[in-house]
C-alpha cells in the first residue's frame, strides 16, 4: 500500500473542512426548508381564518346582503389576505381580487392550493357556504407568496455566495491553527536529527510544564536517549576494561618471545614459531592500544560536549 505524500496538517484540515462544510450546508438547508414549511403552514392558517371571519358576517341574515352588494373594499382585506365572493355559477359579486391574478381558477371546496402565475405565486383557499342548494356562495381567500418566495431566494443566493467563503476562512484558520497547535512535533524533530548527527547523546528535548501529549511525547524520547547514553557509557568502559586487561598478557608473551629469541639457542623450526607468535601478539597489542586511544578519546569528547 503506496502511503499518502499528503502532510497530517493537509489531511486533517481536509477533512476537518469537508465535515464543517457538509454541517453547515446541512444546517442551512434545514433552516431553509423550515422556513419554506413554515411561512407556507403560516399563510394557510391565514386564509382560513380570514375566511372563517368572512363566514361568521354571511351567516349574520341582517349583515349579508351589506357585506354582498354594499361593503366597501376594506371589509374583504385584512393580514394580506384578499378575500372575494362568488355566486353558485361562479360569478363575482363582491370583494378583492389580487392584481395579475389569473381568471377562471377553478372552485375547490375546502382545500388550500397554489397558483402560479407568470409574476406572482398564491396560496388560494376556498369554502363554499351553502344555506340552500339553490342558495349558495363562495367564499375565496387569496395571498401571495410571492413575497416569502424571493426571501427564500434570496436565502439561496446568499447561501451560494457566502459558502465557498466561509468555508476558505474556516480551512485557513483551521490550517494555522493546527500547524501552531503541532509546532511542538517540529522542535521534537529537529531535536532528534541534532542528537543523531551529532552523536552527543547529552542533549535533551525540552518539555513543557502543560502536560499535554507532546510534553509526553518529549519525555519518551528523553527516557530513551537516557537509556542509549548509559549503554554506550557502559560500552565504553567494557571496551577500556578488556584492553587494559589484555595489555598485561600480551606484554609478557612478547617479552617471552623476546628472550626466547634473544637468549637461547633454538632450533630453525622452533625460532620461526616463536617469531611468527611475536609478530601476532605485536599486532594484538597494537590493536589493544588503538582501542584505548579511542575508548579514552570518546570519553574525553563527551566530557567536554556535558560541559557544553
Amino acid at each position: 500500500m503506496k502511503s499518502s505524500k499528503l502532510s497530517i496538517k493537509f489531511r486533517i484540515t481536509f477533512w476537518y473542512t469537508l465535515v464543517f462544510s457538509l454541517i453547515l450546508a446541512l444546517v442551512f438547508f434545514y433552516i431553509y426548508f423550515l422556513s419554506k414549511s413554515y411561512s407556507i403552514h403560516d399563510l394557510q392558517e391565514e386564509l382560513k381564518d380570514e375566511s372563517a371571519d368572512m363566514l361568521e358576517n354571511l351567516y349574520d341574515k341582517s349583515n349579508r346582503n351589506d357585506i354582498l352588494y354594499n361593503a366597501d373594499w376594506t371589509k374583504f382585506y385584512d393580514d394580506n389576505v384578499s378575500i372575494s365572493l362568488y355566486d353558485k355559477n361562479s360569478s363575482f359579486i363582491n370583494g378583492v381580487l389580487p392584481e395579475h391574478f389569473p381568471d377562471k381558477v377553478p372552485f375547490i371546496n375546502n382545500k388550500v392550493r397554489q397558483i402560479k402565475s407568470d409574476k406572482n405565486i398564491w396560496l388560494v383557499y376556498d369554502y363554499c357556504y351553502e344555506e340552500s342548494p339553490e342558495d349558495s356562495i363562495w367564499v375565496r381567500s387569496i395571498a401571495s407568496y410571492g413575497h416569502w418566495s424571493r426571501i427564500l431566494y434570496n436565502m439561496l443566493w446568499i447561501f451560494a455566495v457566502l459558502f465557498p467563503i466561509t468555508v476558505f476562512i474556516s480551512a485557513f484558520v483551521g490550517y494555522h491553527i493546527l500547524k501552531k497547535a503541532l509546532q511542538p512535533i517540529y522542535t521534537i524533530s529537529d531535536m532528534a536529527k541534532e542528537i543523531s548527527f551529532s552523536v552527543n547523546l547529552s542533549k535533551r528535548i525540552e518539555t513543557s510544564n502543560t502536560h499535554d501529549e507532546f510534553s509526553y511525547l518529549a519525555d519518551a524520547f528523553n527516557s530513551m536517549i537516557a537509556k542509549l547514553e548509559k549503554s554506550f557509557e557502559k560500552e565504553k568502559q567494557f571496551t577500556s576494561d578488556a584492553a587494559h586487561e589484555l595489555r598485561t598478557p600480551i606484554s609478557v608473551i612478547q617479552s617471552h618471545c623476546e628472550y626466547c629469541l634473544d637468549e637461547l639457542k633454538l632450533t630453525d623450526s622452533v625460532r620461526e614459531e616463536i617469531e611468527i607468535i611475536y609478530k601476532k601478539t605485536t599486532y594484538i597489542g597494537q590493536l589493544v592500544s588503538q582501542l584505548l586511544t579511542i575508548s579514552r578519546t570518546d570519553k574525553h569528547m563527551f566530557s567536554l560536549k556535558k560541559k557544553k
